[in-house]
C-alpha cells in the first residue's frame, strides 16, 4: 500500500493532466490498473487496493502524461507522451502493458530500455496511428508483437535491437505506409515478415542485421516503391526475395552482406536505379536477370558476388550507365553481353573477374570512347576475345582497357 500511495503522490505532484483512459500495467508483481474514471488500481495476489484519483496521469515504463489533441478533452482523443527524463527506475521492472483504443499517438521512448517487458496488448478498435522512435527500443523479454491496422508509421529505431523479438505481424486492412530507418534492425530473432500492401517506403537500414530473417513476402497489389540503403544488408539466412513490381528505387547495400541470396531477386520488380553496393558480398547470388527499366547500376553493385556466373538483360533495356567496378571480383562470371543503350563502363568494371573469357556487345552499341572508364577488364587474366563497338576508336586496345596482351580485341 505505501508503495501504491507514493506513486499515486508523485503522479499528482508532477503530472496535472486531464483523467485518462484505461491502461494496465505489471511491476514488482503488482498490477497497476488506470480506468476512464481516473481510478489507479494495484492488485497484489490476492489482495486489492483502490486509490480514486482525479487528473491523473498515465504510469508505464515511462511515467506517461495523456495530453489532449487539438486542446479538446474529449477522451477519446487522446495521445501518450513520454514525460521527461522520467523513464529511468520504474522501466526496468515492466512486464506486460494493454494500451487503451483511444490512444493515438505512442511518443519517442515511449518504452525504451522495458527489458523485462514481455507482452505488448493493444485494445481491439485502436485507433493509434503512430509508434515514435526509440519506442520499444532494447525491450529484450519482448518476443511477438501485432501492429494494429491503424498505425501509419513504425517510426525510427522503434523496435531495434530487441533480441528475442521473433514474430512481427500486422493486423488485417493494415494502413502502414512507412517504417523508419533502424525499426526492426539488429533484431536478431526475427524469421520472417510480411510487408503490407500499403507500405510505400522500407527505411534505411530497417530490417539490417537480422541475421536469422529467412523469409520475406510482399502483400498483393503492393505500393511499396523504394527500398532504402542498407534496407536487408547482413540478413545472411535470407535465402530469396521477389522484390514487388511497383518498386523503383533500390538503395546503396540495400542487400550487401545477405550470405544466402541465391537469385531472382530483381525478376519481378521495375527499378529505374540499383544502387551503390546493392549486392555487394552476396557470395551464394548465381545468376541475375536485369529489368528492361534499370538505367543506371550503381559503383560496386554486385561487386563480390563470387558465383555469379550469369548475368541477363531484359530485352529492349534502358540501361545506361555501369558505375565504377560494379562487377568486380565476380571471378565465377565467363561471358556478358553489354546492352547497345550503354555508353558508360566506370573505371575498372569488370576488374578481377577472373573466370571472364568473352566479351560482346549488342550491335547499335552507343558507347564511345568518352565512356570508357580506366582499365575496365583490369586482372581478368582469363580474357581471350572483346568485340567492340565500332563507335568505339583509340581506346579499342589492352593498354587502355587492362585486358591481357594475348585477348583478341576485335571491332564489330
Amino acid at each position: 500500500m505505501k508503495r501504491v500511495m507514493m506513486i499515486a503522490a508523485m503522479i499528482m505532484q508532477l503530472f496535472p493532466s486531464i483523467a485518462g483512459c484505461a491502461l494496465q500495467i505489471m511491476t514488482d508483481g503488482a498490477t497497476y490498473g488506470l480506468d476512464g474514471t481516473g481510478s489507479l488500481t494495484a492488485s497484489y495476489s490476492s489482495k486489492q487496493h483502490i486509490l480514486l484519483l482525479r487528473n491523473v496521469v498515465l504510469v508505464s515504463g515511462a511515467l506517461m502524461e495523456v495530453k489532449s489533441l487539438s486542446g479538446s478533452d474529449n477522451p477519446e482523443q487522446k495521445k501518450v507522451q513520454c514525460a521527461a527524463n522520467m523513464h529511468r527506475g520504474i522501466n526496468l521492472s515492466l512486464v506486460r502493458v494493454f494500451i487503451p483504443r483511444c490512444v493515438e499517438i505512442l511518443e519517442s521512448n515511449c518504452f525504451h530500455n522495458c527489458k523485462a517487458l514481455s507482452m505488448v496488448a493493444f485494445e481491439e478498435g485502436s485507433r493509434l496511428s503512430k509508434i515514435g522512435g526509440w519506442a520499444f527500443e532494447v525491450c529484450h523479454s519482448l518476443s511477438c508483437i501485432c501492429i494494429p491496422f491503424s498505425v501509419t508509421c513504425v517510426d525510427e529505431y522503434c523496435f531495434h535491437y530487441d533480441k528475442n523479438l521473433s514474430s512481427v505481424t500486422f493486423a488485417l486492412g493494415s494502413k502502414m505506409s512507412s517504417m523508419g530507418r533502424n525499426a526492426f534492425a539488429n533484431c536478431p530473432s526475427l524469421g520472417f515478415i510480411c510487408i503490407p500492401s500499403s507500405m510505400d517506403n522500407i527505411g534505411e537500414r530497417c530490417f539490417s542485421n537480422c541475421q536469422n530473417l529467412s523469409r520475406v513476402t510482399f502483400e498483393s497489389d503492393s505500393r511499396l516503391t523504394s527500398m532504402g540503403p542498407y534496407a536487408f544488408y547482413n540478413c545472411s539466412s535470407l535465402p530469396y526475395i521477389c522484390i514487388p513490381p511497383s518498386v523503383t528505387r533500390i538503395g546503396g547495400s540495400c542487400f550487401s552482406m545477405c550470405l544466402s541470396l541465391d537469385d531472382g531477386v530483381l525478376g519481378t520488380c521495375k527499378p529505374e536505379v540499383v544502387g551503390h553496393s546493392a549486392f555487394w558480398a552476396c557470395p551464394s547470388l548465381r545468376c541475375i536477370y536485369i529489368p528492361s527499366s534499370v538505367k543506371n547500376i550503381d559503383n560496386r553493385c554486385f561487386s563480390d558476388c563470387r558465383k555469379l556466373d550469369l548475368v541477363t538483360f531484359e530485352p529492349d533495356s534502358r540501361l545506361s550507365r555501369m558505375g565504377e567496378g560494379a562487377f568486380s571480383c565476380c571471378s565465377s562470371l565467363a561471358s556478358i553481353c553489354i546492352p547497345s543503350s550503354v555508353s558508360w563502363l566506370g573505371d575498372k568494371c569488370f576488374s578481377y573477374c577472373q573466370g571472364l573469357k568473352q566479351v560482346k556487345f549488342e550491335q547499335g552499341s552507343r558507347l564511345t570512347d568518352a565512356g570508357i572508364g580506366f582499365l575496365i577488364f583490369d586482372r581478368c587474366p582469363s580474357l581471350q576475345s572483346i568485340c567492340m563497338p565500332a563507335s568505339v576508336e583509340t581506346k579499342a586496345n589492352a593498354y587502355n582497357l587492362g585486358c591481357p596482351n594475348t585477348c583478341t580485341i576485335s571491332k564489330q
